[in-house]
């Protein structure tokens, strides 16, 4: 069983000390402590970075803020989609649409994960010829449509499991994606 890592509980471990994160201050106002312990790409434990990532970092930061080093948009953005497609199935790619779906490909493609780039540009392709003039017919054929085209090719990272990894090896192998002036300094 998985311990679930609150932001209070991830912090207070990072940072050595009891932690209470004020959701209503941004990033930028943190302690020079607390914005060291928020290196997220030296945490060693998988089970509290992908807390983190999916926690804290999902809750209080907006991929498209201008002012985030160029690592965090395509994280954010395949995070989100990671998340929402665990509690919507395809229906997620229908919620994003054409265009949010390109950008999501290319983030799986930033991020190392060529082969699930691939398999939703597939899932994409499909989804965009779909007769969508009965909706019902639409909704009721948009799982099988979508999981065919993901299947259709082999995808050595079709497991929610092995992208985690990936992403948390790529995240630890690039900390100049994600380091701000602020990580310099401190």
């Amino acid at each position: 069983m998985t311990t679930l890592h609150t932001p209070d509980r991830i912090m207070s471990t990072l940072l050595g000390r009891e932690f209470r994160y004020d959701h209503s201050s941004p990033l930028a106002d943190l302690p020079p402590d607390v914005a060291r312990a928020l290196q997220f790409w030296t945490i060693d434990d998988d089970d509290v970075l992908e807390d983190f990532l999916f926690s804290t970092l999902l809750a209080d930061l907006h991929p498209a803020s201008s002012d985030l080093p160029p690592g965090y948009a395509p994280l954010l953005a395949v995070l989100e989609f990671e998340r929402h497609c665990n509690f919507s199935g395809w229906l997620a790619v229908s919620n994003e649409g054409a265009e949010q779906m390109q950008c999501i490909v290319d983030s799986y493609r930033t991020l190392g994960l060529e082969d699930e780039a691939h398999a939703l540009a597939r899932v994409c392709d499909a989804w965009s010829h779909m007769d969508r003039g009965n909706e019902e017919a639409y909704f009721a054929q948009l799982e099988d449509v979508c999981a065919r085209a993901y299947g259709a090719e082999p995808n050595a990272t079709s497991d929610t499991r092995i992208r985690l990894k990936t992403i948390m090896a790529f995240v630890r192998r690039h900390p100049e994606q994600f380091a701000s002036p602020l990580d310099a300094s401190t």
